[in-house]
């Protein structure tokens, strides 16, 4: 059993702490998608015309969250990136849509992300296989966006 995990497993308020911070973050009242323009100069009638006019991608962003179960993904997501500091799930593809059909939660501990020297995300290793993962492959957490959650080596 990874230390981690065993540490989590063994404290009970720690396990607490963490399960219920997850729960009131993600599955309390869930959340809602929301369309917004880029451009913020927009006038009141040029915004609702946009929205309108793009509503149907907000309309496939709530079916593949329904579909993935988005609010489950993201409370596994909140307590595994508490224990490990990082959480990947596999994005499996439906082939007749070509969108996301499943989230398959992935070993933490033994995901790392592969980057380039200029910071570009190539890949993924998953236990000790570089390459295992292409980056459109899999939806990935971090604690922080600051810390090393990056493979040491960047080629």
């Amino acid at each position: 059993m990874d230390k981690n995990y065993r540490w989590f497993r063994q404290d009970e308020l720690v396990r607490m702490c963490l399960v219920t911070n997850a729960f009131f973050t993600c599955l309390t009242k869930g959340f809602e998608t929301v369309l917004e323009p880029l451009d913020q100069s927009l006038s009141g009638q040029e915004r609702e015309r946009l929205l309108e006019e793009y509503a149907y991608v907000k309309s496939k962003v709530d079916e593949v969250n329904k579909r993935v179960n988005m609010e489950w993904t993201l409370f596994a997501a909140q307590i595994k990136r508490s224990i490990y500091g990082k959480a990947g799930f596999e994005i499996v593809i439906d082939p007749d849509d070509l969108l996301p059909r499943r989230l398959i939660p992935l070993k933490s501990a033994v995901l790392k992300p592969q980057v380039t020297k200029d910071w570009k995300l190539k890949g993924f290793e998953y236990e000790e296989k570089d390459g295992f993962y292409e980056p459109e492959k899999v939806i990935y957490f971090t604690n922080s966006a600051w810390k090393r959650t990056m493979k040491d080596s960047a080629t």
